[in-house]
């Protein structure tokens, strides 16, 4: 589906939720601060004067 710039669209659809059991949901919680982890691994460089 594609929108272009100032355009809506609403839809309506069917979705399935199965909710996860406590080994899944503790690896999610595990693996997600690892992820977050990455996210600061950044360098914070003062910028060029082009």
């Amino acid at each position: 589906v594609r929108i272009a710039f100032g355009q809506k669209i609403v839809e309506r659809r069917w979705a399935t939720v199965i909710r996860a059991n406590w080994l899944e949901r503790a690896w999610t919680k595990l693996t997600a601060r690892f992820a977050l982890k990455d996210l600061y691994e950044v360098s914070f460089t003062p910028r060029r004067i082009l």
